[in-house]
């Protein structure tokens, strides 16, 4: 007779408390260019589950070196407006310390160029967070599983 083995396996998780108006996080953003390239800067990024896609500001894409891909018309609260367009890759942390960790990387992303900087450099939209497992309780904590 044989046996079976079970491995368990934990996603990796991000914790926080958020402030009852919003929840920022550190984001690794990185280009698109060689998908094995883990190079990358590290900006405070804001998800926001009201956006269907991610956005970066002005300085992200010039430490990045990004090219425009070209600019689309797309739904901003309750505006359309004409936003340029990049191709760019988001990572976010499972471990506490940014510093000493690599980040979980997501494909690929067709995001947007914010035109005002906030507080957050990353705008993480639906695009990101649809890919993980978000709790938000009321009492204040948060969690973002991925893998």
């Amino acid at each position: 007779m044989s046996r079976s083995s079970w491995v368990i396996c934990h996603l990796p998780l991000i914790e926080g408390r958020h402030d009852g108006r919003r929840i920022l996080l550190p984001v690794a953003v990185l280009a698109s260019r060689d998908p094995f390239d883990l190079t990358h800067f590290v900006y405070q990024g804001l998800l926001d589950t009201g956006a269907t896609s991610s956005w970066i500001t002005p300085k992200v894409i010039s430490d990045l070196s990004l090219r425009e891909l070209g600019k689309e018309t797309v739904s901003v609260a309750t505006e359309e407006r004409t936003a340029s367009v990049y191709l760019f890759r988001i990572g976010l942390f499972g471990e506490k310390s940014v510093e000493t960790s690599i980040p979980f990387v997501f494909p690929d992303i067709t995001g947007f160029q914010l035109s005002q900087h906030q507080g957050f450099d990353v705008l993480i939209g639906m695009d990101v967070i649809r890919q993980c497992h978000l709790i938000v309780s009321r009492s204040g904590d948060w969690s973002l599983a991925f893998g």
